[in-house]
């Protein structure tokens, strides 16, 4: 898989991790996953927050492309990053479900039942801002989480210039 996911081999992902996903069906199924994978971490983690659902480049797809190049980029400076991008799979198809019982919206349970919880247990020392976080629902609410959680909060101003020269033009094509 880490073919499919190339940030998470350093991310410390094993082939069991993914096989759990496959066997989710609530959010809050996700959360032991991601800690028995922050737990594998020896020294401080960082997380990358952005625009995935909405805002962004317009697109999911592009969105997790900038994503990938932030994790990237972030763990080709030494740093240890959860990946948490393969968590995508089966939060998109729980939050496909969810919308078709609740109607249009945000799935907010993505960020109560997933992210909140992760957040909360004190792995994530560092939640990364991408620039035009802004535009992303969920990110303006992970803000709200973190000031409340008391993680340090980092400004991506180098990515910026990463994801304009390197992958603006790839997302856009």
């Amino acid at each position: 898989m880490h073919d499919v996911y190339p940030c998470t081999e350093r991310s410390l992902w094993t082939p069991s991790d993914f096989k759990k996903l496959e066997l989710v069906s609530r959010f809050g199924d996700l959360v032991p996953i991601a800690l028995d994978i922050l737990e594998r971490f020896d020294e401080p983690v960082v997380i990358v927050s952005g625009p995935i659902s909405t805002g962004g480049f317009g697109t999911r797809d592009k969105n997790l492309a900038a994503f990938t190049a932030t994790i990237k980029h972030l763990q080709s400076q030494g740093r240890s990053v959860f990946d948490q991008t393969p968590f995508e799979v089966p939060l998109f198809r729980m939050a496909m479900e969810w919308v078709s019982l609740n109607g249009s919206g945000y799935c907010m349970p993505i960020l109560n039942d997933f992210y909140g919880p992760v957040f909360r247990s004190g792995r994530i020392h560092t939640v990364a801002f991408m620039r035009g976080w802004e535009s992303s629902f969920g990110a303006v609410v992970v803000v709200k989480m973190v000031h409340r959680t008391q993680v340090l909060l980092a400004q991506l101003i180098k990515v910026e210039r990463v994801l304009i020269e390197e992958i603006l033009p790839n997302i856009v094509s």
